[in-house]
């Protein structure tokens, strides 16, 4: 089944990631990945698109990357748009068939997921940016 939970807030939007057996973010434009990174954290196995900030997030044994981007025109003439790409339905369709016949690895890749997002936290995070600005500065 296929479910649209629509616009939804904290503990609500967390309890519709955790009923979901996956979740799939096929366009570049997804909450700036903020739900991708949130089902990640829960340990669901994602389905994302193979390019911008996604890239930031995909490794083999964490998700399923939808690696077949075609490209797509900028949205106004003179803005650019390298990384962009549209994914392709039926390399879509075989990331689902995969988690649905191999659930073992599905669930071992979320849960590599959500191990990874703890690496991610604000502390490290900002503690980077500090780092960076460091030398910068």
């Amino acid at each position: 089944d296929v479910h649209f939970a629509g616009m939804r807030l904290g503990e609500d939007l967390v309890r519709h990631i955790c009923a979901a057996d996956c979740m799939v973010f096929p366009s570049r434009t997804d909450t700036l990945g903020l739900v991708l990174m949130e089902a990640m954290a829960c340990g669901l196995p994602v389905v994302l698109s193979a390019n911008t900030g996604h890239l930031d997030l995909i490794a083999e044994d964490r998700c399923y990357s939808l690696t077949m981007q075609s490209p797509v025109p900028p949205p106004n003439p003179g803005v650019g748009n390298s990384g962009w790409g549209a994914s392709e339905p039926e390399e879509l369709v075989a990331r689902l068939e995969e988690i649905y016949t191999a659930t073992e690895e599905a669930r071992t890749r979320g849960a590599a997921a959500a191990e990874f997002m703890k690496t991610l936290s604000w502390s490290n995070q900002v503690g980077k940016l500090l780092d960076i600005l460091a030398e910068v500065t």
